[in-house]
């Protein structure tokens, strides 16, 4: 790992959307923001790069995933991007804001529901806590912790059904109300939940 790998794993961080500093020192943000890449990256699953070690370090392999990753438009996955994730906020990391903080389970069941239900707009992702108070958001939100999503249902061609999220193995389902059962959000958090926004 040279001075020269961390800057360009810099750079990349900053074409997502996350400000690190460009210093080409494996500090506290940059680090942080490799084991995010390493554990969420999917292309890999259908690329030959296949899954990273998770440990911070940006080695030949992790370089080689992000470089992908760039040439294919800063894709997660094969049908979603990194910045879609991203928080609404401050793009400035902090300790408590990540910018992007993203579970490979959430990426994994938005992929198997967009086998179901054609393209997922995605409104939001990842908050950081002082976004997701502005949002309104509950204290502990999955959001905060990079397991959720909200639907940007009148961008997509149908409504997703509670049954629809939980195949796609979604834990944590919100519907809009008790007499219109269209999912607004989904998580993967630890415990089955569901609620009704009104």
């Amino acid at each position: 790992m040279t001075k020269a790998d961390l800057t360009e794993v810099q750079y990349f961080a900053n074409s997502l959307g996350v400000g690190v500093t460009i210093d080409g020192r494996n500090g506290y943000f940059t680090r942080r923001f490799v084991k995010m890449f390493q554990d969420t990256f999917q292309i890999g699953d259908y690329s030959g790069v296949g899954r990273l070690v998770v440990d911070g370090i940006p080695g030949p392999k992790t370089l080689a995933a992000m470089r992908m990753c760039k040439a294919e438009g800063g894709r997660v996955s094969r049908h979603f991007r990194y910045k879609e994730f991203r928080n609404k906020g401050s793009l400035t990391p902090t300790v408590s804001n990540h910018v992007i903080r993203l579970e490979r389970e959430l990426v994994e069941g938005l992929e198997r529901l967009r086998k179901v239900t054609g393209p997922i707009h995605i409104a939001s992702g990842y908050r950081s806590p002082v976004h997701n108070r502005a949002a309104g958001g509950v204290n502990n939100s999955q959001h905060i912790y990079g397991r959720a999503v909200d639907l940007h249902r009148s961008r997509m061609r149908s409504n997703v059904t509670e049954a629809q999220a939980r195949a796609a193995g979604f834990s944590g389902v919100g519907i809009e109300s008790r007499s219109n059962n269209s999912v607004i959000h989904v998580d993967v958090r630890p415990t089955p939940t569901r609620w009704y926004y009104r």
